[in-house]
């Protein structure tokens, strides 16, 4: 987090990027603190399917959250698809109460 701090201070968003990304993917799919400062990065990038990715998986609910959400529904209009790009690697119950809602309200909108 530090790092990927220090890479935002010094413009390098890309950077910091690519730090938490790896830090995710290296077994710390949950963590929340990562997903969403992952988020705040994609964001300010524009990428803002990317970012919603992210918050999904997060108890986060602002505007930019829910502007990333329908860039993301935009993106991808099948659920089936949205769900497939969010890409739940371990149990749902890892996550907080509001990321499941909305994962399982995508799911049962994809039946």
């Amino acid at each position: 987090m530090d790092r990927a701090r220090a890479d935002l201070a010094e413009g390098r968003p890309w950077l910091a990027r690519d730090r938490l990304e790896s830090y995710l993917a290296g077994g710390h799919a949950v963590d929340q603190e990562v997903l969403e400062l992952l988020g705040d990065v994609l964001f300010q990038m524009g990428d803002l399917p990317r970012a919603a990715r992210y918050w999904t998986l997060t108890k986060r609910d602002d505007e930019r959250v829910a502007a990333a959400y329908a860039a993301l529904r935009q993106r991808y209009p099948k659920p089936r698809d949205a769900l497939a790009y969010i890409r739940v690697r371990v149990s749902l119950d890892s996550y907080p109460a509001a990321a499941r809602r909305r994962l399982e309200a995508i799911a049962a909108e994809a039946r």
